[in-house]
This record gives structure tokens, sequence and C-alpha cells, in this order.
């Protein structure tokens, strides 16, 4: 399981980065891991929609739904905002 710093290491590194190492952390089951590093990188990269459902999906997964459905739906319309700026 990775310390805190290396996860914070990981979400200083650019959206593409800590989005992937995150649905990694989601796919192997490390839920906790997962929703931390989506956390701190969307702080800094918040129109990140894959790591809006890869935080949605961790919290699904650790039955926090209400936090899911949350993360879910802001993904959802962060995705739709895009393709309507686009």
């Amino acid at each position: 399981m990775p310390t805190r710093s290396a996860t914070s290491i990981r979400a200083s590194q650019g959206a593409g980065a800590f989005g992937v190492t995150a649905e990694r952390l989601r796919r192997a089951g490390d839920f906790t891991a997962a929703i931390d590093l989506c956390r701190q990188g969307l702080a800094q990269h918040p129109g990140h929609v894959g790591a809006r459902v890869t935080l949605g999906l961790s919290f699904m997964a650790t039955g926090r739904d209400d936090d899911a459905f949350s993360a879910l739906e802001e993904a959802l319309r962060d995705r739709k905002s895009t393709r309507l700026n686009s």
C-alpha cells in the first residue's frame, strides 16, 4: 500500500499520471489509496473526468454510495460541459 507521501508525489505528476495510477489502485482493490489520490489530484486538476469516475467507483466499493453518486454526477456534468464547450 503506498504511503501518503508516495500518493502525494503521484498527484503532483500531472493529470494523466494521477488518473492512471488511481485507476490501477482501484482495480487492485486499494480503494482508500485510490480515493486519496483522486482527491489530491482533482484539487489540482478539477476537470479530470476519468479521475472523478475512479473516485465514484472507489466510493461505491467502500459502501459510500452518497459520495459515489456525487462524484459520478459531477463527472457527467464535467463531461457534458466539455462537449458543449468544444
